[in-house]
């Protein structure tokens, strides 16, 4: 035993003993050290003032975990206690960690490192908080958190990591040369960096702030105010809440974690944790012994609830003393999703956060992200940090941020977040903001610079020259450039040749003609080369929004492009067709970036095209300068006939309204009955028009322009209670003034065929409309949306609402087309007068819709004619689901555009997409099938026509039909389906449904005939054969299925073989369930007993083994093999895959159906001996002929 001796340690202990106030004429014991795994140190902490016990530093506990004292009596010590633990100092920070105790930071290197490094939690902070560290504590080099944003071509260094600095511009010196493609940094220390590829390898800091100063976090702002991180593993981490004592609480905490302790601030009250005392010590929860203690020095080891102390450490109290519990709450998290979108009345951006309570907030930080490209400044940096302004909390689970866009440019916007516990990156589109009610033309061109050893070519200083230098040179030191002028991106750095290529963009001041400023500013650009003396080139200019006019020649013909819009496709001036009749086109590519440009023409100028009786006549109109209600007259009677119409003549309509006056409202009735008629047409011309051409949502968007001018005119006569009504086969359009009279809506009601129109007024209950008999759809604007609006209008100026009903969807074409989703029944379509605010009311759409176990979305039209800059085609914009009563859908809108309730495939996103993938294989093994089935079926008509033998036996013959059903099952098959989704004629498709059902039912008593046949043979046996046998089937087979069918006609409307989801012209409804389905269902019934009792007949007969066993049970086997197909017992892998959702059955019943052509051709021909030896004999004979 050592004792402390020597002056300094005995004055030491004078002043100890006065400070506590221990009487110094009382003997102690000298300090004394005890080796256990270390030492440990009995020197006079006491107990109480008046007790000779004392404490160990650290402190040696029993085991029972309780703190071991030690007497001293007589300045002498009592022989050395056993310690069963010792309990140490411990850190705040994980185990491995280092502990910065002046900065509480906690970090760990880990080594060999490639970029980005593994760290072992996603929350780190930022390098400038521990960057002090490095070249001191931490040896160098490691890596610096940021790569180079590569999206603009050779890029600045921006920082990646999830902090408040998160993208923002590395600004620290580093060694540019020879740097431009390594795209990664080290660190020696807070002051030296190089540049090196992100594949090399080298040690990582991982740093973390201690738990306590994790503030603003999921715990905090979603939990309690006063809750903590209870990890540094968000993944698993809960909440530790302080509360009340009388607060609800999920859990105790339990503190399993020596760096637990150290959550709570440095101030708090001792706060009851899940630490019991009974007989020995356990976490209150999960029952389980201490792994460690964190004994505060003054517990009272006879008191039972532990308590976390202010000082981080446990003591024990009585439940009458806790004045605060720490709580342990569950974490659950929502995925997070962002949609910016473009507010072009507000001149405003508006990102929408649903889940916010789920975003990974970092310290001195909001949690969003946003970045734009439309720097105006001489700023090299391809892009820039914006702030939101304001935002708005919807509800609980979605905010709305407010952005302002700039005013001089135009360019992407996009955002990021993090979204916990895993800190994913979330991220919108890049949203391209092109006002053109602010920007001017917008240019881009190539610019070739050539720079020295003495400056950075992609730095803001080198840049910076280049941009003083074009200044003074265009503007001869007086006037400003005329276009804002500014570098997006490093297309090629050539660092042999000391050439830089940087994307430069304009921005016009004025708003002139394009054309013009084309010129103009290619003229100026273009003589900076040789004048400027860094500027060694220049090319590629081109406007960024447009493709100028340019002549061609196709055929002979000399071909004049018109001054064409991005990413839109035309036609010539002149008239120029294919010899199909599809038009000549070409298509102004290109991008916002690198502007536009013509791509290839597309086809030849025909001598002799296919043209419809009025295509010619339309060309004509396109041409001439007459008024659109001059125009509109001579394109009703032009559009009466609908039956020839290609895609040329929708696209040549198109044009016509495109380039019509649309100010004389006096054509709306006209233009209405013309739009009428071009939904007469087949869908698929119009879908291909509007693949091409874009033609259908510019024939919608010009008839939304001509009925918004009269919103802006005064109101006419009214024709009961409106402006005008116009109602015809396809559409109806309702204006009025809602300030004259009390009309709010319109409601649709289908009465014996017959459709009735209602008005809804002010007076007619919402219960009133929607339980009125034959209801189909109906929309109205609330009475506080028509107060709101009216608030903003002159006393004289009318508040006009205008209804359009589209009865079909045949103007809204998806491209690529979308077949797992449709309207259902109408398209509405609202327009009223624009307000600069949000609505107080939605506008409500409602159907009576009868529940069919589909996913329903509540949808709006995106235009893809008049989309942001870049010409788009159209689409469905998928909403909230309806509000659902009983039989009636609500959809709620808060803007004005068409509306539809869409009905989806009852499965995800990611199950869609599985079932597109099946959907594509299915397909692929029903082509292959079908070819072969028609290959077999080939061949059994070819023996019917080579052997009259063959021909002439009963059984063949019954075949023969047999088969010549299964051919036309399969045609019709093939043409129901290009039927119905090319959108022909309804009467065609009609006809291919009838044949399709007939076809249908006449192969399933073919089935059963065949199955009675089989069953005489193989079970019955010696039974007599029946006479007229033939006759009888072919009476069966043929004149059977003309029953339901011929019902199903008279009973229901024709239109059920065509208005179903199935994507084929087939019977729907009760059509297809009383007079398909239950037939089919009751045959391959029978046929299964028939089955099930041949099969087990022939197993169970006793054959004659002259054969031998095993050529005896191949026989039946594949007697199994074409029963199976020939009886059609595979159709009940079709019903399983159909109510059981299966796609394991789907695919056993597409593999044992389609082939059944084949089977036939394999069972009765290829391994029919007496066939085969038919064939050898014709073999032989033709082979002798022609020897001879």
């Amino acid at each position: 035993m050592e004792r402390w001796s020597g002056r300094n340690s005995s004055c030491y202990m004078l002043n100890w003993m006065r400070e506590t106030n221990i009487h110094i004429f009382r003997k102690i014991c000298s300090p004394t050290t005890q080796e256990i795994n270390g030492k440990i140190l009995w020197w006079g902490n006491y107990t109480d003032e008046e007790s000779d016990w004392y404490l160990s530093e650290p402190l040696c506990l029993n085991e029972n975990y309780t703190i071991i004292n030690r007497k001293c009596e007589n300045d002498t010590w009592d022989p050395e206690p056993l310690c069963f633990i010792v309990q140490p100092k411990f850190s705040p920070c994980p185990e491995d960690f280092t502990y910065h105790e002046e900065s509480e930071i906690c970090y760990i290197t880990v080594s060999n490192q490639t970029f980005p490094p593994s760290c072992p939690y996603t929350n780190v902070i930022s390098f400038y908080d521990y960057a002090f560290l490095i070249g001191n504590d931490i040896p160098g080099p490691v890596w610096y958190p940021a790569t180079r944003f590569k999206d603009y071509g050779v890029g600045h260094l921006v920082v990646r990591e999830p902090t408040r600095y998160y993208g923002s511009l590395v600004t620290v010196k580093y060694s540019w040369k020879g740097s431009f493609y390594k795209d990664c940094l080290i660190a020696y220390s807070s002051t030296s960096f190089e540049m090196v590829h992100c594949q090399s390898r080298y040690d990582a800091v991982c740093a973390y702030k201690s738990l306590r100063y994790l503030t603003n976090t999921y715990c905090s702002k979603n939990v309690h105010e006063q809750c903590y991180y209870s990890d540094y593993n968000l993944n698993i981490s809960k909440c530790f809440c302080i509360k009340e004592p009388t607060e609800n609480c999920n859990a105790l905490a339990e503190l399993k974690k020596p760096y637990q302790n150290f959550i709570l601030p440095t101030k708090h009250n001792n706060c009851r944790i899940g630490l019991e005392l009974e007989e020995n010590f356990f976490w209150t929860n999960s029952k389980e012994k201490l792994s460690y203690t964190n004994w505060n020095r003054r517990t009272d080891f006879r008191k039972r609830y532990g308590v976390l102390t202010e000082d981080n450490s446990w003591s024990l109290e009585n439940e009458s003393e806790i004045s605060c519990v720490l709580c342990e709450e569950n974490t659950t998290y929502e995925n997070i999703q962002l949609s910016l979108a473009l507010d072009i009345k507000n001149k405003q951006l508006t990102l929408i956060v649903d889940n916010p309570k789920d975003l990974y907030i970092p310290p001195d930080s909001d949690g969003i992200f946003c970045f734009t490209d439309t720097s105006a400044s001489t700023s090299s940096h391809p892009y820039t940090v914006i702030k939101h302004e304001n935002y708005e909390i919807i509800n609980d689970t979605r905010i709305k941020y407010y952005f302002s866009y700039s005013t001089n440019c135009p360019g992407h916007y996009w955002c990021q977040v993090f979204a916990q516990p895993n800190l994913d990156m979330i991220q919108t589109d890049r949203l391209l903001v092109f006002d053109e009610d602010i920007y001017g033309n917008e240019f881009v061109t190539t610019i070739v610079v050539k720079y020295n050893d003495s400056m950075n070519p992609t730095s803001s200083a080198f840049y910076t020259t280049i941009y003083d230098s074009i200044q003074e040179h265009l503007s001869s030191g007086n006037e400003s450039l005329p276009f804002f002028l500014r570098w997006v991106s490093i297309v090629n750095l050539n660092e042999t040749s000391q050439t830089i290529d940087y994307l430069v963009h304009m921005t016009s001041k004025d708003f002139t003609n394009v054309e013009e400023e084309f010129e103009e500013f290619e003229a100026l650009i273009a003589s900076t080369v040789g004048k400027v003396a860094a500027i060694h080139d220049v090319s590629n200019f081109r406007s960024v929004s447009y493709c100028l006019p340019e002549n061609t020649v196709s055929n002979g013909i000399s071909l004049q492009w018109p001054l064409t819009k991005i990413n839109s496709t035309v036609t010539p001036e002149e008239f120029c067709l294919h010899e199909d009749g599809f038009p000549v086109t070409r298509t102004c590519a290109g991008d916002f970036l690198s502007g536009a440009y013509w791509a290839e023409i597309i086809g030849t100028c025909s001598d002799d095209p296919r043209q419809s009786s009025i295509t010619a006549q339309l060309y004509q109109l396109v041409q001439s300068n007459a008024s659109l209600t001059v125009k509109s007259n001579s394109l009703v009677e032009l559009t009466k006939d609908v039956s020839e119409y290609i895609p040329v003549d929708i696209h040549y309509i198109a044009e016509i309204l495109d380039k019509a006056e649309k100010e004389d409202v006096s054509s709306v009735e006209n233009v209405t009955v013309v739009i009428d008629n071009i939904i007469g047409t087949q869908k698929s011309t119009l879908k291909q028009s509007q693949e091409i051409l874009n033609s259908t949502d510019r024939i919608l968007y010009n008839f939304d322009i001509l009925l918004q001018n009269f919103i802006e005119q005064p109101s006419p006569r009214f024709i009961r209670d409106t402006i005008a009504e116009i109602i015809t086969k396809n559409l109806m359009v309702f204006v009025f003034d809602a300030k004259q009279t009390n009309v709010r809506g319109i409601a649709v009601y289908n009465r014996s065929q017959e459709r009735e129109i209602l008005k809804l007024r002010d007076d007619v209950s919402y219960a009133d409309f929607v339980n009125r008999e034959g209801l189909e759809v109906a929309t109205y604007i609330p009475q506080s949306l028509i107060e709101q609006i009216n608030q903003t209008l002159d006393d004289n100026q009318p508040l006009t609402v205008i209804i359009t009903v589209f009865l079909n969807d045949y103007l809204f074409n998806e491209y690529p087309s979308n077949d797992s989703r449709e309207p259902y029944k109408s398209v509405f379509g609202i327009l009223l007068p624009t307000i600069n605010e949000k609505y107080r009311s939605p506008i409500k759409i409602i159907y009576n819709f009868t529940d069919s176990g589909l996913v329903e979305r509540c949808a709006f039209w995106r235009y893809g004619y008049i989309s942001n800059f870049e010409n788009t085609k159209g689409e469905w914009d998928l909403q909230d689901e309806p509000t659902n009563g009983n039989h009636i859908r609500v959809c709620d809108f808060e803007h004005t555009t068409h509306f539809a309730l869409l009905i989806l495939a009852d499965v995800s996103l990611d199950e869609q997409a599985s079932y597109a993938k099946h959907n594509t294989i299915l397909h692929i093994i029903t082509s292959i099938e079908s070819a072969l089935s028609v290959f077999g079926i080939f061949w059994i008509f070819l023996t019917a026509f080579l052997f009259k033998r063959w021909r002439q036996n009963k059984g063949n013959q019954i075949l023969l039909h047999y088969s010549i059903v299964t051919l036309l099952q399969l045609t019709l098959l093939f043409m129901s389906n290009d039927a119905r989704n090319s959108g022909s004629a309804e009467s065609l498709c009609i006809c291919i449904g009838v044949s399709l059902h007939y076809i249908v039912l006449s192969q399933f008593c073919w089935m059963l005939i065949m199955a009675v046949l089989h069953y005489q043979r193989f079970v019955l046996v010696f039974e007599k054969p029946q006479r007229w046998i033939l006759l009888k089937s072919c009476l069966f087979g043929y004149g059977l299925p003309l029953l339901p069918v011929i019902i199903n006609l008279s009973t229901l409307t024709p239109l059920n073989y065509v208005q179903g989801n199935t994507g084929m012209c087939y019977p729907t409804g009760d059509g297809f369930t009383i007079w398909l389905l239950i037939p089919v269902l009751v045959i391959a019934s029978i046929n299964l007993i028939f089955f099930c009792v041949i099969i087990w007949n022939i197993f169970h007969e006793k054959m004659n083994d002259m054969y031998g066993h095993d050529f005896i049970l191949v026989l039946k086997l594949r007697l199994v093999v074409v029963l199976f197909s020939l009886l059609g017992i595979s159709w009940v892998f079709g019903f399983a895959s159909e109510f059981l959702s299966s796609v394991i059955f789907a695919y056993l019943f597409t593999i044992t159906v389609g082939i059944q052509g084949f089977v036939l051709f394999l069972a009765f021909i290829a391994l029919n001996e007496s066939t085969r030896n038919m064939y050898l004999v014709l073999f032989l004979k033709t082979y002798k002929y022609r020897k001879w």
